[in-house]
């Protein structure tokens, strides 16, 4: 899967970690899947390195419940959906982090961040 003009979305300096595809402006539609696809692939390889300290997800836990009650603010918009699903479970706060920066809602599994990607 290639870029046709390889830009990618700015989540980085060229110092990032990020690869030089995730970097750079969004111009279309397709650009925007392209990176998304990336993103999630990418999220998809690592849930398979998560310890076994991390726990295995279920349908109590925050992943589900957000994955399948949660709608956008526009609820026929799928990138309003993707957001506030998002925000919900991974923002930079108190409320998803715990006090060594930690996300408190990753769990494994298939309820847990494979759930997410998939």
């Amino acid at each position: 899967m290639e870029c046709p003009d390889n830009e990618g979305p700015n989540l980085g300096s060229e110092k990032s970690k990020f690869p030089a595809y995730y970097r750079g402006p969004v111009k279309t539609g397709a650009h925007k899947y392209y990176y998304l696809r990336k993103l999630t692939d990418k999220i998809g390889e690592l849930c398979g390195s998560l310890p076994n300290t991390v726990p295995v997800g279920g349908k109590e836990d925050k992943i589900y419940h957000v994955l399948t009650k949660v709608q956008g603010l526009d609820a026929d918009s799928v990138g309003s959906t993707f957001n506030r699903r998002f925000d919900i479970l991974f923002k930079e706060d108190r409320q998803c982090r715990d006090d060594n920066g930690r996300f408190r809602f990753v769990t494994r599994g298939g309820l847990g961040m494979r759930m997410v990607v998939n």
